[in-house]
């Protein structure tokens, strides 16, 4: 009765939905920290939120931290047996302390932009934020809550060369798509250099501003969070965020094919037409078609497979 009455106990504690929300005192006490960290990273937070207002590319970072809790408060919170990582917790605090003294050596240089001033101090901030979970968190949980502190990342600026970086491999490969999409559909056209188009109206070029930076990090954003509510097998999940890069491509090339042929069309005025200046969410949400295509078939291979 005594083994019987144990079992009972232990068949509560584990499918008692009530018990499996309580926050319990090691989640109590990593938010006691994360509140502590807070405070001196208020300047380095306040210019994040002036930076997100202000630039478009940035506009998802006051989204990220709520999607962040979300997971963080959906996620099981019962406190495992084994002892926190605190090895974890000492590598992410060396990574913390790293950007903290990246950011405080170089803040005196005059050609640094906002992004660069505050990207190590963000990349910082998150760091300490996760070295505090490892710390007060059992293993467990920690690895249970892993999601929630990956994406944090999300809110860390780019620094110029890697913004650039990213711009530059988007506009050159949007450029070869948008080369190879006119060759198809047989369009004839005169390639100058990498980027440089002459179309019988008009000679397009593809500038860094056609890289779609933008909605190609939305769009990978929506992927990773996508492949966490609806997939849990990992080679699925990085199929359908790794998808996002080549469509990413071929949504830039076809949005650069398609204002040539409407300059080839109807005249070189369609250049400065709104679907060049204003369209690029119009080429997104079709960018989503595929995307939720590949997610729905990915999604119903798994509940076949279950």
């Amino acid at each position: 009765m005594r083994e019987q009455s144990k079992t009972n106990r232990n068949f509560q504690a584990e499918f008692n939905p009530s018990q499996e929300v309580m926050p319990s005192r090691e989640h109590w006490a990593f938010c006691v920290a994360l509140i502590v960290l807070t405070v001196p990273f208020i300047i380095p937070l306040n210019a994040l939120l002036h930076l997100s207002l202000s630039s478009s590319l940035y506009s998802h970072v006051v989204l990220i931290p709520l999607v962040s809790a979300y997971f963080f408060w959906t996620e099981k919170r019962r406190s495992g047996q084994s002892k926190p990582l605190y090895w974890a917790a000492a590598v992410f605090a060396v990574f913390g302390l790293a950007g903290l003294s990246f950011s405080f050596f170089n803040k005196s240089s005059s050609h640094l932009t906002t992004e660069d001033i505050i990207a190590p101090q963000i990349f910082s901030y998150v760091m300490l934020i996760t070295a505090s979970g490892a710390f007060f968190m059992s293993k467990e949980s920690f690895k249970q809550h892993a999601f929630s502190f990956i994406l944090l990342l999300f809110i860390v600026p780019f620094p110029s060369f890697v913004k650039e970086g990213i711009e530059i491999f988007l506009q050159h490969t949007s450029a070869e798509a948008a080369y190879r999409i006119l060759l198809t559909a047989g369009t004839p056209v005169l390639r100058h250099s990498e980027l440089v188009f002459e179309l019988p109206n008009i000679k397009l070029e593809v500038a860094p501003q056609c890289s779609g930076i933008r909605s190609s990090l939305v769009l990978f954003i929506v992927s990773i969070v996508a492949a966490k509510l609806f997939l849990s097998t990992a080679w699925k999940r990085w199929i359908l965020v790794l998808c996002v890069i080549p469509l990413a491509i071929i949504r830039n090339g076809f949005r650069v094919f398609t204002i040539g042929q409407l300059c080839t069309l109807k005249g070189p005025q369609m250049v400065d037409s709104w679907i060049h200046h204003s369209g690029g969410p119009l080429f997104f949400a079709l960018s989503l078609i595929p995307f939720f295509g590949l997610l729905f078939i990915l999604w119903r291979s798994e509940s076949k497979t279950s």
